[in-house]
């Protein structure tokens, strides 16, 4: 068995980037109507996501432009990341959130006190977010295009 030596840096990168495609997951994305794949999250990537969503409160323009960029740098397959309609890059994010993260959350739910009619409880619940985004998918691949005209424009939905 022979070794195979990489003494350049750049075969260095190359096998890095190499390996890092081959661990890409797909994620549907509606308007292509096919699944995309996508390198996971790295620490960086997520810590850039955290920090662009506590420091953008009010629109999360930043959000959107840190998550763009994340989706650039991620994409394995030759896709126009700027053609993405808000409801495929929802549909990434999910994906991307289940693959790094994992699929399930837990919420608190104000629930009325079954002692006391006046007051509210706090109960935990449980979402299976797999089963989200496999409805989801479901869902939208139902979904036929919609053409809505005016004298001056066109939007397809």
């Amino acid at each position: 068995m022979t070794e195979q030596v990489i003494s350049d840096i750049n075969q260095i990168l190359g096998a890095i980037e190499k390996t890092n495609e081959q661990y890409a997951s797909g994620y549907w994305v509606p308007s292509l109507g096919k699944d995309v794949r996508f390198k996971e999250l790295s620490t960086a990537q997520q810590k850039k996501l955290i920090k662009s969503v506590v420091d953008s409160q009010v629109y999360h323009t930043e959000f959107i432009k840190t998550f763009y960029h994340i989706l650039k740098e991620s994409c394995v397959d030759d896709v126009s990341i700027g053609e993405l309609t808000v409801i495929d890059k929802l549909m990434i994010a999910l994906g991307l959130r289940i693959s790094c993260i994992g699929s399930s959350i837990e919420i608190k739910v104000n629930v009325p006190d079954p002692e006391n009619e006046e007051k509210t409880i706090s109960q935990p619940v449980a979402i299976n977010l797999m089963e989200v985004y496999e409805n989801a998918k479901k869902i939208l691949t139902e979904i036929k295009p919609t053409t809505i005209e005016d004298k001056s424009f066109q939007i397809v939905c």
